[in-house]
């Protein structure tokens, strides 16, 4: 595929796009051969990105995107390779905005030269050991950029958050509990650890209060 946009929206698990894709590649030849074999690329494409609840649109550019995915003939492993070349993150507060202009309406955040990753799965044995790693993922990058100002930097913490938090299936309301029940959980555990004072501990402190007492008396 060429020159191809995905509008990204944040969907409950296993029923986002990227579920369906891993679904997909998970496919095997019926009947089967010795190996299932599945390649897909993607030149010039981009992933736009417009939360729900957060003032803030972010768009990711890949110049370059493949995924090669095999499983082998009894499925106990299968792999998956991942490579990105010249791949860049965009940010904008124009939330507003009908049409999508980076070089007006965008300040780019990240950048990246090329990106490899590779994960191989392995299932148990028919005696339920494993005889290899469960999972492995190796990944390597030769170069990564970050530039922000002040303002763009805080952009991108808060859509990190938020991503990380499903902010778009909690409405602002979820949210706001969310974060208060966060900071009276950690004001309780706070409390919790505080030392508890012994009967000695008490008394030289109402001794040291009765003499502070008495010396402002007698001035």
């Amino acid at each position: 595929m060429r020159g191809v946009t995905l509008e990204h929206r944040v969907m409950p698990s296993s029923l986002g796009w990227y579920d369906q894709i891993v679904d997909f590649l998970n496919v095997s030849n019926e009947p089967p051969s010795s190996v299932s074999n599945l390649h897909l690329h993607l030149w010039s494409c981009s992933l736009d990105y417009r939360p729900l609840y957060l003032p803030v649109r972010s768009l990711l550019t890949v110049e370059t995107f493949s995924i090669s995915n095999s499983v082998s003939l009894d499925h106990s492993s299968s792999s998956l390779r991942i490579i990105l070349d010249e791949a860049a993150l965009f940010l904008s507060d124009k939330i507003n905005a009908v049409s999508v202009n980076l070089a007006r309406d965008y300040v780019q955040v990240v950048d990246m030269g090329t990106l490899e990753l590779r994960i191989t799965a392995v299932k148990p044995g028919q005696d339920g050991k494993m005889t290899e790693p469960r999972f492995e993922l190796p990944c390597s990058s030769d170069v990564i950029h970050i530039r922000t100002c002040a303002d763009s930097c805080a952009a991108l913490m808060n859509l990190i958050q938020y991503i990380a938090s499903y902010g778009d299936l909690l409405p602002p309301s979820g949210l706001e509990a969310k974060r208060r029940s966060t900071k009276q959980r950690v004001k309780t555990e706070a409390a919790s650890h505080l030392p508890a004072q012994g009967p000695l501990e008490q008394q030289i402190l109402q001794d040291l209060m009765s003499d502070a007492m008495e010396e402002t008396d007698s001035l």
